[in-house]
């Protein structure tokens, strides 16, 4: 019977793979010794995870070959989105890294954490679905007691911004009062009505009543903070790129970085690299897909994921559907324009981040808005670059506080965009 191994990301899915070629490798060395009665070990692995292409994510329902064991390293992935045939025995690590937001901070979170028992009876199921199977739990049986029963809603670990819409759009006012099948904190809350209500999506009257922008927001299928920036591309005359850009931004990553092709990737990656920024790179890309003819080839040859492109396609159609018919059919047209002005697009995508900008400080790390020091993201184009002011896309706790997903701007732009919360002599410091 094969292997299925859960582990909490890709770092440790490609050290564990390598562990296990080489000990695999030296077992088969030795089985070839004279006078060694022991046969040679064949394990055939396979990682699985969100950011290998699917070709690579296919290769898992591979059969496996006659005097071969399949080793499959996956994520949570594996738990309950896919069912791989001749799985005999699980390895739980019993953890499980989970995505968390802190309305007061305003900081995504990405940690690992204990797995809840619910998690771990799921694991345990993939074992021997077809037939006995055994699962090993690589922690002491006490600590599964200590586990929680299940895992946190979703809604009670997120950023409230686009519920509140929502229900703000459907009538639904006193939103603190909503009868949730899981509430949220009030603390949650509080902080989506004064998101919602900086970027104009809500009046300051009664308990913040949806405005008319506010109704425009909640048509779009985006998060509001996107959903603003789209809105304002018609002004600044950046409906093409923005476009783009949120719909890039919208599917999952287009890179690809094989273990064992990591530095032909990040070579191909340069070529589309701006120093810009990486929301700049995302429009590049989506451009250099559109020019190829969405060829697949482009993208296999590019180290680019073909069906996130082939997905953000579909998403930036519909987008532009919902711009035709919220703002006018001469969308259509602005949706084919290049935009001329190169400090339209970072100002026009500032309308609706202007919370989520940071300064560099001496030593080269960042302050946020929220007075939280981060760093660059590793991943990133603006990654050392040293740049005065950035603006981010999410900002996420793992080892250290990351900024990732960042763009380049100006500080005399805050003053623009926000006038009410940015006024000359702080915007030059933010």
């Amino acid at each position: 019977g094969d292997v299925l191994v859960f582990l909490t990301g890709q770092d440790e899915i490609e050290a564990l793979q390598q562990m296990l070629q080489e000990q695999a490798g030296n077992l088969k060395l030795a089985a070839e010794q004279p006078g060694c009665k022991a046969s040679g070990v064949s394990l055939l692995i396979r990682p699985i995870f969100a950011a290998l292409s699917p070709e690579q994510q296919l290769l898992v329902f591979d059969p496996t070959p006659r005097g071969c064991r399949k080793v499959v390293l996956a994520t949570n992935i594996a738990e309950t989105s896919v069912t791989i045939s001749g799985i005999k025995y699980v390895v739980d690590c019993g953890m499980v890294k989970v995505r968390g937001f802190h309305p007061g901070t305003g900081v995504d979170t990405l940690l690992v954490q204990p797995a809840s028992k619910a998690v771990v009876h799921q694991r345990t199921g993939r074992a021997g679905r077809e037939g006995p199977g055994k699962c090993y739990r690589l922690f002491p049986e006490p600590e599964f007691g200590k586990l929680e029963d299940q895992t946190l809603p979703e809604i009670q670990r997120c950023n409230l911004s686009a519920v509140t819409l929502s229900l703000k759009a459907q009538g639904i006012h006193a939103v603190h009062s909503f009868p949730f099948l899981d509430p949220p904190s009030r603390e949650a809350l509080r902080q989506a009505m004064k998101d919602l209500l900086s970027l104009g999506a809500l009046t300051k009257e009664g308990q913040g009543a949806i405005s008319q922008l506010g109704r425009q927001m909640a048509e779009l299928p985006l998060d509001p903070t996107y959903a603003r920036a789209l809105l304002s591309a018609k002004k600044y005359a950046c409906v093409n790129e923005m476009l783009s850009m949120v719909a890039m931004l919208s599917a999952d990553s287009v890179f690809v970085s094989p273990a064992d092709k990591r530095e032909s990737a990040e070579e191909c990656k340069k070529r589309f690299l701006s120093h810009e920024g990486d929301h700049i790179t995302l429009v590049n890309v989506y451009n250099a897909f559109l020019e190829s003819g969405s060829s697949y080839d482009f993208t296999f040859a590019n180290f680019l994921n073909f069906r996130s492109l082939q997905k953000a396609t579909e998403i930036r159609q519909q987008l532009l559907e919902h711009l035709v018919k919220i703002q006018g059919p001469e969308m259509t047209r602005m949706a084919s324009e290049i935009c001329e002005d190169p400090t339209a697009i970072p100002r026009c995508l500032l309308t609706g981040n202007f919370m989520k900008v940071a300064q560099r400080t001496r030593d080269n790390s960042y302050c946020t808005v929220q007075n939280q020091t981060v760093v660059i993201h590793p991943s990133s184009a603006l990654f050392q670059k040293k740049r005065d002011v950035v603006l981010y896309n999410e900002m996420v706790m793992t080892s250290k506080m990351y900024i990732r997903d960042c763009l380049a701007i100006q500080p005399e732009w805050l003053q623009e965009v926000a006038p009410n919360m940015f006024n000359m002599s702080v915007s030059k410091t933010i």
